[in-house]
């Protein structure tokens, strides 16, 4: 599948393991972590929005916000 949300319904309906991002995972029960001390690849991730919006306000923060979350994560960026 190339739908990362229908691999997760798939694997909470228990028809087998799968590589899902944590974000997807984090508020889930229900589901087992395999192999916990092996990362999985890192991938680069893109903030899109319309140039029309470069300079606003909300953008900026929504921005910061996502940062602030990858930081905690223990992601460096």
């Amino acid at each position: 599948m190339n739908n990362t949300y229908a691999v997760l319904q798939a694997i909470e309906a228990g028809i087998g393991m799968a590589a899902i991002p944590d974000y997807l995972v984090s508020h889930r029960k229900g589901l087992v972590r395999l192999l916990p001390d092996i990362d999985g690849p890192a991938f680069e991730t893109y903030f899109v929005y319309p140039q029309e919006l470069r300079g606003s306000k909300r953008v900026g923060l929504f921005r910061d916000f996502i940062f602030e979350q990858v930081r905690k994560a223990g992601n460096i960026m």
